[in-house]
This record gives C-alpha cells, sequence and structure tokens, in this order.
C-alpha cells in the first residue's frame, strides 16, 4: 500500500503464503531499495502555482478507491469526449486531447486526482471555455462543490453529493500536436 508523505505510515509485509506462491511461480522480490512513486513527478507546462503531476503514484484520496476513481473517470472521459466532439472543431487525430488520470499537486501532501488533458497551447483556452461552461458543474468535476442538478430529487437536502469523487481538470499543454 503506498502512502503519501506526511501521513500514517502501513506496513506493506507479505504473508507467508503469498512469498510461497509467488517463488513458487517464479516472481522473485525486486532487490535494491523500493522506489517512492512520490519521488518522480513531472512540471504542469504554465503552472501558476508550479503543479506537479505524480504518473507513478496510485490515485486514490478520501473515502474513495482507485477503483471507484478510475470507474469516475471513464464516464467523466467520455463526456468529455462529446463535448469536444459536438462543440469544437478539433476533427484531426493529431488536434484531439489526451485524457488520463493523475495525482496532481503543488507538493505530494497536496496531490489531489486530476484528469491531465494533454492537448495543444492553443487549443487549451477552448477547451478550458468549454468545460467550464458545460461540464463542470453538470459532471461534477473541479475543485468548488456545488448543487448537483439531481440531488434534490433524491432527497438530498443540502444540494451536494458526497458521493461521488469529484476529480479536478488539468491542462498539460504542448507545442505540437498529441501523440495518441
Amino acid at each position: 500500500v503506498s502512502q503519501r508523505p506526511g501521513n500514517a505510515a502501513t506496513s506493506n509485509t507479505e504473508t507467508p503464503l503469498s512469498q510461497a506462491t509467488s517463488s513458487a511461480i517464479g516472481i522473485q522480490p525486486a532487490s535494491g531499495p523500493i522506489e517512492n512513486v512520490w519521488d518522480y513527478s513531472v512540471p504542469v507546462p504554465c503552472s501558476r502555482q508550479k503543479k506537479l503531476i505524480y504518473p507513478k503514484a496510485p490515485v486514490e484520496l478520501g473515502p474513495w478507491s482507485r477503483e471507484q476513481w478510475h470507474a469516475r473517470f471513464l464516464i467523466v472521459r467520455k463526456q468529455l469526449e462529446a463535448l469536444v466532439d459536438k462543440h469544437l472543431d478539433l476533427h484531426g487525430l493529431e488536434r484531439r486531447p489526451v485524457y488520463s488520470l493523475r495525482m496532481v499537486g503543488t507538493a505530494p501532501s497536496t496531490a489531489f486526482p486530476s484528469i491531465v488533458i494533454t492537448c495543444r497551447g492553443v487549443d487549451a483556452k477552448a477547451l478550458q471555455d468549454l468545460f467550464r461552461s458545460r461540464a463542470e458543474h453538470r459532471l461534477c468535476i473541479g475543485k468548488e462543490r456545488s448543487l448537483v442538478p439531481w440531488s434534490s430529487s433524491l432527497g438530498n437536502q443540502r444540494g451536494v453529493d458526497e458521493s461521488l469523487p469529484r476529480p479536478r481538470l488539468v491542462y498539460y499543454r504542448t507545442r505540437t500536436d498529441t501523440v495518441v
């Protein structure tokens, strides 16, 4: 189990049964130092806050598991792709944004599950405007908790849906066409 620096450490021990099974099928434990997934980061271009992407870190936070974050990512990605298809003229495959789920923050302790949108720098502003105006509220993405359109019909008095993981959007601008 990987933990962020500063969090309570948990032991990552194998049971004798799992060690025996691993040895029986030819899997040997890695020799040498164990790699810390938070040691490797990539700066987000044009980030005023100097955000970093942690591509090796597991995407999990709060009460939601990796699987829940990934399932939420797949739903949101599909909707973002549909918005791009409907509203923007980015029909060439090389101009299409690429979406990935990563931990992003100014430090490992502030990293948050985010959808990194890799796009050409010239397309970033149009994508930001589109997603802010048509997706953030409806898809429950971004920083701010807001009223969920269907929450009142479900009997949620406060209007806040806390059962959904809420990924943030981070734009990774490139100078060239995106690589698929």
